[in-house]
């Protein structure tokens, strides 16, 4: 009983935003996004977020126009019953898929900055037992996390913004495009595809909204406040280490983050930037792996998806573990494949679910 009344709760519009924030800084603000644009890698972050804004309209109407549905009871309305199973298989193997890949990432970046001691294993299965708890005790619960930790996300943030002035190197960013557009371009559509279009995970349990809440302003302030957060620290990344060394480093945040020193009472800060990255990163795969559970129980037509958890979460940690041997062959899977797996499943399914639905309105009033 008391599952079921967690469950039923509803996210405020300030939760909301928080998770969509935090889903959006998540595994970016670790190693960074945009690289390939070197200096020019803050401008390709505002195209990404400008061309973006349409795709999070869509997401919101989707969620507005079929109340309390989420995208797996979406894809049967739309597209019936077993059209409707296969576009939520593929979607819940996106997020199993992603799962894997995001507790990898953020398990090396530990591992590498912190714990190199302890074997990824086992802090992968760290992170593992925390996210089973936090989705076991349901989305409100979750959502209350997320608006409390974004505050001092936040706040770290804008510390690092205000101390590293001394240490910025503001002419590294002249001229402006001085390679050309192509490599700002080709930036712009990395970044749409990860993290922008990865909030389609999130159509999996943001349906639960409250009554006040609006989606258009969820989304919308979502991605803007997730954007510009993004914007602030590349930027910061990008005048304080350099065009090149961002570009090639794994960690570009991390690195920027021990150049800060404040005064006589703090000269290394590293762990205050491990713990942010952690609680973002954790934040992504958490709520990734909560949609890929919801949608094994549509397809599979469950009751409720409490007894799956667990097997979910360690099937994708064992995934993470044995697919990929170390951090660079993770880095090349996501610029070399991800990106148009990503565009293709994140981006252009929901548009053909949004194009698929206009389409059958229209033919319904027609015959009317």
């Amino acid at each position: 009983m008391v599952k079921e009344k967690l469950v039923s709760q509803k996210l405020s519009q300030k939760q909301a935003i928080s998770i969509i924030v935090m889903f959006i800084m998540g595994t970016a603000m670790i190693s960074g996004v945009g690289k390939e644009a070197e200096e020019n890698a803050w401008i390709a972050i505002a195209l990404a977020g400008v061309m973006s804004s349409p795709i999070y309209l869509m997401y919101a109407y989707l969620l507005k126009t079929f109340k309390n549905k989420n995208i797996y009871d979406i894809n049967v309305i739309v597209f019936g019953k077993h059209l409707g199973i296969i576009f939520s298989i593929i979607f819940t193997w996106n997020g199993i898929y992603l799962s894997a890949i995001l507790i990898r990432k953020v398990a090396e970046f530990m591992n590498i900055t912190g714990l190199n001691e302890t074997p990824i294993m086992m802090i992968m299965l760290m992170l593992v037992l925390v996210s089973i708890y936090m989705i076991k005790k349901g989305i409100l619960i979750f959502g209350k996390w997320c608006q409390f930790y974004i505050c001092i996300v936040v706040i770290v943030v804008l510390f690092e913004v205000i101390f590293l002035t001394p240490s910025r190197e503001l002419d590294v960013v002249y001229p402006v495009m001085y390679n050309g557009f192509a490599p700002v371009m080709q930036a712009t559509i990395h970044i749409i595809a990860f993290p922008m279009v990865q909030v389609a995970h999130l159509l999996g349990f943001l349906n639960e909204l409250d009554t006040k809440a609006s989606y258009t302003k969820v989304f919308m302030y979502g991605l803007l406040i997730g954007t510009v957060i993004l914007i602030a620290i590349t930027f910061d990344n990008i005048t304080v280490l350099g065009p090149k060394m961002f570009s090639k480093a794994y960690y570009p945040s991390y690195l920027t983050f021990r150049q800060l020193s404040v005064g006589d009472f703090i000269r290394r800060i590293e762990i205050l930037s491990v713990l942010m990255f952690l609680i973002v990163g954790f934040v992504k795969y958490t709520a990734t792996l909560f949609s890929a559970v919801i949608g094994l129980k549509h397809v599979f037509n469950l009751n409720n998806y409490y007894f799956i958890i667990v097997p979910v979460a360690f099937v994708c940690s064992i995934l993470a573990f044995i697919a990929y041997e170390d951090l660079l062959e993770v880095e090349t899977l996501f610029y070399e494949i991800y990106t148009p797996y990503s565009l293709v499943i994140n981006g252009l399914l929901p548009i053909l679910i949004y194009i698929t639905y206009l389409a059958r309105s229209k033919l319904s009033r027609k015959e009317i």
